[in-house]
Order: C-alpha cells, then sequence, then structure tokens
C-alpha cells in the first residue's frame, strides 16, 4: 500500500468520523437542543445568570457547524464524483476551502495509480487495445486484413498493432469530453478514450477521479499534414492564441513567427515582433506534424510511451504530470464545461493601433512620441496648483496609445542615434576636418550602423574601417551641445530583420519615389511627418507641394504646405540666392516634396550643381525625370527597393486618416488645458468617495477660506497674505490647495482608514513578509511567492499587478483581454503565475490574488474578478497620507511629510519596451500622481517657509524637483528656498536658466506663465531671510 494511499484513507475515515461521529458525541453527552429550549429562551434571559444561556448558545453553534461543514463536504463529494466546481459562498469560503482539501486527499484512496501495477508477463493476445479505424494504414498491416470488432476472438493474427499512447493524469474538474478536445482537438472523439483505458475506467467513465492515468492516442505521422497554409490575422489574434488553435501548442508561436518575418503586409507593415500583430496580416502557418498534447516531455510535461513491444515490458511505475498542470491558465477559475472556442480565444481587437507607426514607421512613432511628451511637458509649466493636464481627447488617443507603445522602445535609441552622430561631428570639428559623408544609418536596439560615401576614420567607441562603422547603443557617448549634423536624415522602411533604415536626403540631393501610386503617396506623408518632428531636424523646413496637406497643423514653423503648383517658385529663388552666397552652413535646411506632374527640374538642377553646402533635397513623386541621384521603388504590397543598391525593405507609410490624426494630435498636446484632478469614478471604499485621485479632499466638501487667519481645521492656519509673503505662491495657490475641512468631514476621512499607521509601518518595515508595489519611482513589485519569474516574464506580470492594484475596484478576464490585447485564456495563465510570484497573505492565509469566484468583486456583486489583497502599494499610501493631513488640519503636517517619503523618484518610471499603454486613457494617473506629488511639496515649503523651517522646506522642494522636474511650481519653491538661505547667486542662475529662458527638449524657449510672473515680480521675491 502506498503512502498515497495511505493518506486517502485517513482521510476518508477523518470525514466519516466528523460526519457521523460529533452527532453520535453531541447526542451521547445530551447536548441536544430540543424546542422547549428554544421557546423558554425568554425566561433564560430574564432570571439569574447560573450558566444554562451560554451553554445553550454553545450547542446551538456547534450544531450549526457540523451542519455547515458535513453540508459543504457533501456537496464536495458530490461535486468530484461529477467533475464539477462548487463557487465560494460568501461567509463560507474557509469551510468549503477545507472540505475541497480534505475530500481530494480522501479520493487518493481510490485512484488506480500506474504504480500499482505489477510486472507480470501479459500474453500478445492482450496487449492490443481496440481503437477506431484511422485513414492510413498500418505500417504492419497487410493488404485486405480484417479489422477485429470488440466481439471478435482475441486472435493475434487478425489484431491491429497497438498505436503509440501517450499518459494523462487527470486533474480536477476533467472529463473525458474536455481531455478528449484538449488533446484530441474534439470531444466527440471521448470513446476513443474509453476504449483505450477500459480496464482503467472499470466501467465509470463518467467518474474521473484526480491522479488517474490515463492513455491517449499520439500522432500518426502517416497523418500529418506536412504543408503550410496560410492565415489572416483577425481582431482577437496574438500568435500564442494561433499557434494553440492551428498547431494544438501555444508554445508553438516562434515556428508561426518564423515562417512569417519574409511576409509583406499592409500598410507597409513586417512581422518583427512576436507580441505585435495587426489584423489583416497574413501569416504562414507551418506543418502540423506534432499536436500539443502528443509531443515528447520536453515539450509540455507529457510523457509518451509506446506500446509493448513484448510481452514480458512492463508498464513504468512511475505516473507523469498531468498535461493540465502545464497547460492549463488558471484550473481555480476553469468552467465546468468546455466552452465554445470564440468565448475561449475572444479578444478585443488592439482598435486603437495605428499600423503606419508600426513596423516601417516605428522611428515616427517614437519621433511622436517624443513630440508629445515634449508638448505635455512644456504644458506644465502653465499648471496652477491643484489642476492636471487635461487628457487627450478620446478620438485621439489611438494615436497616442501607439506611439506610446510602439514608440517608447525606439525613442531611447533615436535620442542615442542624435547624441552619437552630434558627438562623431565634434570630434571632426576639432580635428578642423570635414564630418564623413553618411549615405544611410541601419538602426537596432543594441547597434548602430553608419554607411559612409567615402572611406574615413571615425574615433573611438567607434568601431569598423572605410565606409562601414559600428557603435553600440550602450556606449558612453556624451551630449555634447553641437547642431546635428545630418538634419535631413529620414527613416524609409524596416529590414527583414527588423533593423530601421535611415537615408540621408541631404547626401543625395535628389531622390524619386517611384511605383504603386497609393504606397508612393502614403511614403511621401511618412517622410513629411517624421523631418517635421524629427528632433535633430529642428532647423529644417519640409515644402510638400501638391502632397501630404493632410498632416497640415504637425507643425506650423517646420512643415509649409503649398497647394499650389506656382507656390515653388519663391522657393526656387530663396534656393538660388543661398547658391550664390555659398556661405555655409545653411539655414534653415530645406526638403521639398512634390507631388507627380509638378515641375520641379529648375530645383534639382540647382541641388546637382556643385556648392559648399546647399542643405537642399528635393524629394519627387513619380517624376519623369531619370537624372534622380536616388530612386526608390515601392510595389503594391509595400516592398521597398532602392535602385542604386541591394536594399529591400519593407516601405515606411502613412494613409490620409493616419497623417490627419497625427497632426491632430500633435496639435492638440501643443495647447493642452488644465482641469481639476479626476475623481474616482468606482470608488473601491469609503475613502474614495471622499477624495480625489491626487488624494485631495472632494472640492463639493470643503469650504472657503476666510479672510483672516484659516484656524486649526486648515493645513495652513494662519492668513493667506502671510504664505503669500513667505513663499514661492500666490493667493490662488493657497486657496485651491488648503480650504477648510468641515470637522464632520475630517472625521469621515479618519473612520474610512483606521488601518493606515500599521500599513504604513509595514511599508517602512523591510522585514514585511506583505508584497509592496512602487509606482512613485522606479515600478517594482516586491513579493514573496514560491515561484520568481524570469527575466522575461517579470515585466509583463509587473504590469499587470499595477493594472490590478491601481483597480482596486476590481477588474474581470474581458477587461484584461481588452487592455492587454491577449486571449481571457492567455491572461488567466498571466494571473495564475502572478499569483504564485505574490503568495499568500500572512494575514490571512489566502492567496493574495485570489482566483475570480473568491474575490471580494464576487463576494459584494456575484461577478467573478481580479483584486489583490494585502498588498502595499505607495501611491495608496501617499494619497491616503495626504488625505489624513487634510483632515487633521493644522496638525497634518507630519502626514504630508510622510506621503513625500514614500516617493523614490519620477513617478511611473517603466521598464523599457512595449506595453502600458492604458496609462494613456482618460485617468492619465501617471500624470495625476505626479502633480499630486508636486501640490503636497508645495504645500510642506509654504508652511515650512512661514514657521522659518527653511531645512524642510528644501527637503520638500528637491524631492519634487527631482520627482517631477519639468513642473514650474517645484522649482520656483526650491528657488524661493536658495533666495531665503542667501545663495542669491546661484538661485538668481537658476532662474534665468531653469525659469525664464527655460527650452523642454528640441521646442526651444517658451514665454514664462502668468504665475510665474507674478511671483518672480514680487516685492522681496530674493529676498534673503534674517530670522
Amino acid at each position: 500500500m502506498t503512502r498515497q494511499r495511505l493518506h486517502g484513507i485517513a482521510a476518508t475515515l477523518a470525514i466519516v468520523a466528523f460526519v457521523a461521529g460529533v452527532p453520535v458525541l453531541l447526542l451521547a453527552i445530551g447536548a441536544t437542543p430540543s424546542g422547549d429550549d428554544i421557546t423558554g429562551m425568554p425566561s433564560i434571559l430574564t432570571r439569574r445568570d447560573d450558566g444554562t444561556l451560554a451553554l445553550l448558545l454553545l450547542t446551538i453553534a456547534v450544531w450549526i457547524a457540523w451542519a455547515v461543514v458535513a453540508a459543504s463536504l457533501v456537496a464536495e463529494i458530490i461535486a468530484q464524483i461529477r467533475g464539477l466546481r462548487i463557487p465560494p459562498l460568501p461567509g463560507l469560503a474557509l469551510p468549503q476551502h477545507a472540505a475541497s482539501q480534505l475530500v481530494t486527499v480522501a479520493a487518493l484512496a481510490f485512484i488506480a495509480t500506474p504504480g500499482a501495477v505489477p510486472s507480470i508477463p501479459v500474453p500478445a493476445t492482450h496487449a492490443a487495445v481496440p481503437v477506431p479505424r484511422l485513414d492510413t494504414e498500418p505500417l504492419t498491416a497487410s493488404p485486405g486484413a480484417p479489422v477485429p470488432h470488440d466481439t471478435d476472438p482475441p486472435a493475434t493474427e487478425q489484431v491491429k498493432p497497438a498505436k503509440p499512447t501517450t499518459t494523462y493524469t487527470t486533474g480536477r474538474g476533467d472529463s473525458l469530453w474536455k481531455i478528449a478536445q484538449r488533446v484530441l482537438g474534439d470531444g466527440t472523439r471521448y470513446t476513443e478514450l474509453v476504449d483505450l483505458n477500459r480496464d482503467v475506467l472499470g466501467g465509470r467513465p463518467d467518474f474521473l477521479p484526480i491522479g488517474l492515468a490515463l492513455r491517449v492516442p499520439t500522432f500518426d505521422e502517416t497523418q500529418a499534414d506536412r504543408s503550410t497554409r496560410s492565415y489572416v490575422v483577425k481582431e482577437s489574434d496574438t500568435l500564442w492564441d494561433i499557434a494553440d488553435r492551428e498547431l494544438g501548442d501555444p508554445k508553438r508561436y516562434g515556428e508561426i513567427f518564423d515562417a512569417s518575418t519574409h511576409i509583406a503586409q499592409p500598410h507597409g507593415g513586417r512581422l518583427t515582433d512576436p507580441d505585435l500583430i495587426v489584423p489583416g496580416w497574413t501569416l504562414t502557418i507551418p506543418a502540423t506534424s506534432q499536436p500539443a498534447a502528443q509531443r515528447p516531455a520536453t515539450q509540455n510535461g507529457v510523457v509518451p510511451s509506446r506500446p509493448d513491444p513484448a510481452p514480458q515490458e512492463a508498464i513504468s511505475p512511475r505516473a507523469p504530470r498531468s498535461i493540465e498542470q502545464t497547460t492549463e491558465t488558471d484550473n481555480s477559475a476553469a468552467p465546468t464545461t468546455i466552452p465554445a472556442s470564440s468565448e475561449v480565444d475572444d479578444v478585443a481587437s488592439p482598435g486603437w493601433l495605428v499600423p503606419g507607426l508600426t513596423a516601417g514607421g516605428t522611428v515616427l512613432a517614437g519621433c511622436l512620441f517624443l513630440a508629445l511628451r515634449a508638448h505635455r511637458r512644456t504644458q506644465l509649466r502653465y499648471r496652477r496648483p491643484g489642476q492636471v493636464l487635461a487628457p487627450t481627447p478620446t478620438e485621439l488617443q489611438p494615436t497616442e496609445k501607439t506611439a506610446a507603445d510602439v514608440g517608447v522602445g525606439v525613442a531611447g535609441t533615436l535620442e542615442f542615434l542624435d547624441r552619437a552622430l552630434r558627438h562623431l561631428a565634434a570630434e571632426f570639428d576639432t580635428r578642423d576636418e570635414p564630418h564623413p559623408q553618411l549615405e544611410h544609418v541601419s538602426l537596432t536596439t543594441r547597434t548602430l550602423d553608419i554607411h559612409l560615401a567615402q572611406p574615413a576614420t571615425l574615433p573611438a567607441p567607434w568601431s569598423g574601417s572605410g565606409r562601414q562603422w559600428k557603435l553600440t547603443t550602450d556606449s558612453d557617448v556624451a551630449d555634447l551641445d553641437v547642431l546635428p549634423p545630418y538634419p535631413l536624415l529620414v527613416s524609409i522602411g524596416q529590414t527583414d530583420t527588423g533593423a530601421l533604415e535611415l537615408v540621408n536626403l541631404e547626401h543625395f540631393g535628389t531622390v524619386d519615389l517611384t511605383g504603386d501610386a497609393e504606397r508612393v503617396d502614403a511614403l511621401a506623408r511618412h517622410l513629411a511627418a517624421e523631418l517635421a518632428l524629427s528632433p535633430w531636424s529642428v532647423l529644417v523646413e519640409v515644402h510638400t507641394i501638391g502632397v501630404a496637406s493632410e498632416l497640415h497643423g504637425l507643425d506650423d514653423l517646420r512643415l509649409h504646405h503649398h497647394p499650389e503648383p506656382a507656390e515653388i517658385r519663391p522657393l526656387v529663388d530663396q534656393i538660388r540666392a543661398s547658391h550664390a552666397a555659398n556661405s555655409g552652413d545653411p539655414d534653415p535646411f530645406r526638403v521639398i516634396i512634390a507631388a507627380s506632374g509638378i515641375d520641379h527640374a529648375e530645383l534639382s538642377d540647382l541641388v546637382a550643381a556643385p556648392a559648399r553646402r546647399l542643405g537642399v533635397a528635393v524629394v519627387a513623386v513619380d517624376s519623369s525625370a531619370a537624372s534622380a541621384a536616388l530612386t526608390v521603388e515601392v510595389d503594391p504590397a509595400g516592398r521597398l527597393r532602392i535602385r542604386e543598391g541591394d536594399l529591400e525593405l519593407q516601405a515606411a507609410g502613412l494613409t490620409k486618416s493616419e497623417a490627419t490624426t497625427c497632426a491632430a494630435i500633435v496639435d492638440a498636446a501643443r495647447g493642452t488645458p488644465t482641469v481639476p484632478a479626476p475623481v474616482f469614478e468606482h470608488p473601491a471604499d469609503d475613502l474614495q468617495t471622499l477624495i480625489d485621485q491626487a488624494g485631495a479632499v472632494r472640492e463639493d466638501l470643503v469650504q472657503p477660506r476666510p479672510s483672516g487667519p484659516a484656524g486649526d481645521r486648515c493645513l495652513l492656519p494662519g492668513t493667506t497674505g502671510d504664505y503669500v509673503a513667505a513663499a514661492a505662491t500666490t493667493a490662488e495657490d493657497v486657496a485651491e490647495l488648503a480650504p477648510i475641512v468641515p470637522e464632520h468631514v475630517a472625521d469621515k476621512l479618519i473612520e474610512a482608514d483606521p488601518d493606515l499607521d500599521r500599513d504604513l509601518a509595514a511599508w517602512l518595515d523591510p522585514e514585511c513578509r506583505l508584497p509592496k508595489l512602487t509606482v512613485l519611482g522606479p515600478v517594482a513589485l516586491f513579493a514573496h511567492g514560491s515561484i520568481a519569474p524570469t527575466d522575461r516574464r517579470r515585466p509583463v506580470l509587473l504590469e499587470l499587478a499595477a493594472y490590478i492594484a491601481l483597480h482596486p475596484e476590481g477588474v474581470v478576464s474581458r477587461e484584461l483581454a481588452e487592455v492587454f490585447r491577449r486571449s481571457e485564456s492567455r491572461m488567466r495563465n498571466d494571473v495564475r503565475d502572478l499569483r504564485a510570484w505574490l503568495g499568500s497573505s500572512p494575514i490571512t492565509g489566502l492567496p493574495h490574488l485570489p482566483a475570480g469566484d473568491a474575490s471580494r468583486l464576487y463576494q459584494e456583486t456575484g461577478t467573478p474578478g481580479y483584486q489583490i489583497d494585502d498588498l502595499l502599494v505607495d501611491l495608496d499610501l501617499f494619497r491616503r497620507l495626504r488625505a489624513r493631513g487634510h483632515a487633521r488640519g493644522a496638525e497634518g503636517l507630519n502626514d504630508l511629510l510622510a506621503a513625500l517619503q514614500v516617493v523614490t523618484g519620477p513617478p511611473f518610471t517603466l521598464p523599457s519596451g512595449h506595453g502600458w499603454s492604458w496609462l494613456y486613457d482618460d485617468n492619465r494617473i501617471h500624470e495625476t500622481a505626479a502633480t499630486a506629488l508636486a501640490d503636497v511639496a508645495h504645500l510642506v515649503v509654504t508652511r515650512s517657509m512661514s514657521e522659518g523651517d527653511l531645512e524642510t522646506a528644501r527637503t520638500a522642494a528637491q524631492i519634487a524637483c527631482s520627482s517631477i522636474p519639468f513642473d514650474e511650481v517645484c522649482h520656483l519653491d526650491l528657488l524661493k528656498v536658495a533666495f531665503a538661505e542667501g545663495h542669491s547667486e546661484a538661485a538668481t542662475e537658476m532662474l534665468d536658466r531653469d525659469v525664464l529662458n527655460r527650452t523642454d527638449e528640441y521646442i526651444g524657449t517658451v514665454e514664462p506663465p502668468d504665475r510665474t510672473k507674478t511671483i518672480t515680480s514680487t516685492p522681496g521675491w530674493q529676498k534673503r531671510r534674517t530670522s
């Protein structure tokens, strides 16, 4: 008898003893409340206490507890026999969980394990198991051999050789139909499993105990479809899900990826990232030679077996792992019946994905991301305390989310490219040598390869020789204040290996775009948009004539559209004057992109004429001239070829609608207004009904400040004038950030958060075993689960944890599928891995991330969903501390200081790579968190300055400046502290450089906001504090 069976017998005896023994014991000791006891309750309550009441209540409680546990055990036994799963009931999760565990262990006493099969020789006639006839003949069958039936006598010469089989170990909730669906791809084939396992099933195919070893057919190679086939991506697809459906194993997604990278996709796309596919793309599905469940154990934990080659071969005594253990997503949340494929794989379309900003358009996506970031950072200057930047208009969010999802991964590489080329130019300027003649650049996330027109010798850290040089993107290259040497460098597409190709239009001078008209126009729009946004093209004027009018408004200083062909004449005159002057570096550089039919011959002649440096390139669409230095051909499939070389790419390109939205979103970002901080649309607790998402008390719950002292019910208890005189603030700021909190509101705020001190102490305790999520700084999760994710899985699970944690009201699997662009089954797999990483709570002993139907959301609403329990989040603590600080009024300063102490850097400093596009929805929680930090710091600085505590004021201002460096409020706070400390010279220099003449990336100097002008012109602004 095995140890497993002993455990099962012990559990069975425990169930019998509890269900039958407890009532027998209670009856034996007379603990049986009668009807008279119940009806006599009033008299017991009125007479002198002699212990009768306590004994009666205890007896009733014991009987109720027995009934609940006994009912849970009976229900669990029935459920396991029928292969069902009982949803947890509110208030009964603990007894249900205990009953489930006990019944599961008890089932081990009744499982027929392979280890119990003796190694006894079996006659050859018993080795064959009848199976349905296959379309192909067995290798050893002779033509015309009769097929045996169940009723045939066991004759060796009539029995088909048994097919190879694989062992499958049953799990909870399994049925033969489900196993056939999972393993064989068709639930109706469950009869084959019955025929293969008659001896194991014992005539009860409807009863599958957990741990039962079943034989399932392996794949017959003669049935394999060895031909490849095409598949068109639908809105609900990921490579993982396609591999799961088409090949039977989601882990084979890499085969589809490898077989499909050469295919030219619509809109100039190409498959270069297995996590990024677009509806409408065509993929190649390789031969389905090995379904998932019928592969060697190295792939998915299934141990293959063969038919007994000789009667003496014994069955392996070791039971293999279940397929379900390695491929099922979340067993605890799995349905009890097999859903239709549409239910399993249905995923909301990534409808926000803009194809023109993917693949060959990746560089443009990066430039767009940098431009949008720069404009919103500039708009932070105009934010007043208590305000946040308005979200991007809903109709433009798809473009912004694409720029963030695709562009953020390449933005750093583009910044490195700009820095490296400027550094290279500075090295040649130091030698007093002309810059190398750059033809084109090949860019990946790891390397920068440049191709020169003439051999040159480049300094370290460049490596190479002659015309080809390489630089790794992790090289230490100084950021020098040098003009970009190649401002007309622009991307044209992507190679089949994923490298982004950029050409230097200035070197070639004249470029002809020819081929498919729609593709050529799309490429022309792409060139115009990228040159108008590129960080190294700030000195470039882009003139479009008869093409790319949809980009109007993208950048009125850098991009100029001329609808009439005659408008080319002034450009010719300007360039002719520059050619005659021959005065050195051009200012500005110019690119003229002319539509088909525009006469640009005179321009092209000027560009081709010798001059020191004209700084002009002419890009003609379908020109009839044959004199272009570079001819780019684009076919209807979007394949780009350069006639003068062997370069072949997937062309970049923007459709008319994509160009329109790109221009509109940049124009909107340029003038982003400010709005009040958003409130919680779906409050997760009482506290969130009282505060906004920045942690401030809701505007409708506070009272305005009086004209005199505000009193103890306010964080700034003095008069408004006192704070305006002492700090870098205004009367409007004080009124907005420090209103009066009525006493009854303050009481509600305190009562709504009784555990704040406990949670803050746990956050500060390095030995605390609760998981901690940081978003007010580098995003990270510190957890103590049994299984830590791999380096590749960690960013995925980190983003998932952040999303669930920042939506404490609960999220459902469909929502996760929509946000993360994966199927619901794939999301449950990620949830399972995150659950293992988080582990169990030391407070409750239950998983930090319960199954969907064990969550608080399910208990409260009946809707399965995901919530993380007992997780500490710095943003949550920050909000709660700020709220309590307001509630405590004049005594709340310490809470604000504690809130600043949980900050570790710029909020939502993200891991590199794709993802996090949900941050750009309407709430924009990353921006709200950053501005909340600046506002809390401003309150602390203002209060501390008025009280003469310059040290605390400086600390708060420095935390804010390092965390949100583009917000002007905190810079003025720090300057005021510096002046008060007597550092006038350094403060004056900072005021001139960082405020009055501030430049944001490549946008340039902008007019200081009215608030800044008011504060810096206040009498005594630069006064040193003497007392």
